[in-house]
């Protein structure tokens, strides 16, 4: 028998506390009318923590999902045998990965959180879901559908958004990571081949429009040809490689013969883009084992740039294709700067790449030839490493003569050759006047490289690689070039 609950005994209540009691509820009654008012700001956070589930159903159950997306026209995923397929286009081939991934979220919708209970009329302005950024209806085998509203993005640090059933006046929050696959437009579900560069391969990088900028590989680094004659830095470089070895487009618009390419800039386009893949050779193995080769001759690759869509992307035309893309993964076209890419260490090459280094400074002059040969040991055999790999040391000699050159003296001053920097830019436009009060040449295996100083003012030299003139240097740097080995 379950004890009954005591009363609790009523106390008079004094005429002065009792209206300041009703003052109290009229106050309370007031505010709450006012935050429950229709057309009232989303709260900052949710009221309590509820998983509500929206849809519960498995893939297998789905057998249509209409979809009207944040941008761009309404369609509707029809589930075949082979899978979902465009309604109205079932030939059109689909992005396996991308369907699949709505197929899965649209089985299960959780809430993360209940935000209100009844949100109805204006209200639902608050939270993006009077107009919606995106309406998701599935239907199923049995013919049940539902329909999901989401709304704008809520304010919790975790990404979520808010979200509704149709038929139902609470107001939700879901994850953007779990809703994301919604927002796609019907583009971007065509499928397509991405591009597969590989940066170390390329020969050439040729853009014209907007800029002008060329630059083409030898052996001994990458060199620009415009808008100016110089080598290129070597970072910079392998950082543009990479980037085109990591380009990827979001969509396909379609052939190019059947879009319209004034609409996207590309009848005009800001850019072109030429890409020289050197000739290859592919060995491989057969499943029989034998070992084949395959010879991949020299090909070239065209990137057309055109308008910015509007939304952190660009529109471009690639293999005949009209694509649509990031500006993360293809903007670094726009912003590529020739100068930037200009090396600021003239003197470069390597010394095992070197074959001969002269300079000639008011009465200092010198010429050296460079050769990398097998080095011996003690009892007269080809030193190799722990790997079997035969060493090599360098071996200096004066020209024209043939003396030889102390090695660690020639090194030494090599290095020093080697910290030339520039330590300003010139004037644009500026003019030379004279000769040149030093020159230095170094030749490699795949080009010559002629350095020159000419008199700028009381500290320093202007500069000029390869009759380019786009710098100055500190005088220190020839007073050391100077001491010849």
């Amino acid at each position: 028998m379950e004890k009954a609950p005591r009363k609790k005994e009523k106390r008079p209540v004094k005429k002065g506390a009792a209206l300041l009691t009703l003052l109290c509820l009229a106050v309370l009654a007031g505010a709450a009318a006012y935050f429950l008012r229709p057309g009232a700001e989303a709260p900052a956070g949710p009221l309590r923590e509820e998983q509500a589930v929206l849809l519960d159903r498995s893939v297998e159950e789905i057998s249509a999902l209409a979809i009207r997306p944040e941008e761009g026209a309404a369609y509707r995923l029809i589930r075949g045998e082979a899978g979902f397929f465009l309604e109205g286009d079932e030939t059109l081939s689909l992005r396996k990965d991308i369907v699949e991934e709505m197929g899965l979220m649209a089985s299960v919708v959780k809430a993360e959180n209940t935000v209100r209970e009844n949100a109805r009329g204006e209200a639902l302005g608050a939270y993006g879901l009077a107009s919606p950024a995106c309406v998701l209806t599935v239907t199923y085998t049995d013919g049940e559908e539902k329909t999901v509203l989401f709304g704008d993005l809520s304010p919790q640090e975790t990404p979520q958004r808010y979200v509704m059933l149709r038929g139902d006046d609470r107001v939700f929050t879901v994850l953007e990571a779990e809703c994301a696959a919604f927002f796609h437009d019907r583009d971007y579900l065509r499928d397509f081949a991405q591009p597969k560069l590989n940066g170390s391969l390329l020969d050439r990088i040729c853009v014209r429009g907007e800029k002008e900028i060329d630059l083409r590989y030898t052996e001994s680094g990458w060199l620009m040809e415009a808008p100016w004659r110089y080598p290129a830095a070597s970072a910079r470089m392998n950082t543009l490689l990479s980037r085109i070895s990591a380009m990827a487009f979001d969509a396909c618009l379609g052939k190019a013969e059947e879009a319209e390419l004034s609409d996207y800039g590309l009848d005009t386009p800001a850019l072109t883009v030429t890409l020289t893949q050197a000739k290859t050779v592919i060995r491989g193995e057969t499943a029989e084992g034998q070992q084949v080769t395959v010879d991949v001759p020299e090909r070239e690759y065209t990137l057309l740039i055109g308008n910015e869509t509007g939304k952190s992307g660009l529109y471009l035309l690639w293999e005949n294709q009209v694509f649509r893309a990031s500006n993360f993964l293809l903007g670094f076209w726009k912003e590529m700067d020739a100068e930037s890419l200009l090396s600021q260490q003239p003197v470069s090459f390597q010394v095992n790449d070197l074959q001969s280094v002269s300079l000639t400074a008011g009465d200092a002059a010198g010429s050296f030839r460079v050769a990398m040969v097998e080095s011996v040991t003690e009892n007269n055999q080809i030193a190799t490493d722990e790997y079997g790999r035969t060493l090599y040391e360098c071996e200096i000699t004066r020209l024209p003569g043939g003396e030889a050159v102390d090695q660690e003296a020639f090194l030494t001053w090599y290095a020093s050759l080697s910290s030339l920097r520039p330590a300003g830019r010139l004037p644009e436009g500026y003019a030379l006047s004279g000769g040149p009060e030093a020159v230095l040449t170094l030749e490699s295996g795949a080009l010559t490289r002629e350095i020159a100083l000419y008199p700028y003012d009381a500290l320093h030299d202007a500069l000029t690689v390869d009759g380019t003139a786009l710098y100055y240097v500190s005088r220190e740097w020839l007073n050391a070039a100077e001491r010849l080995p």
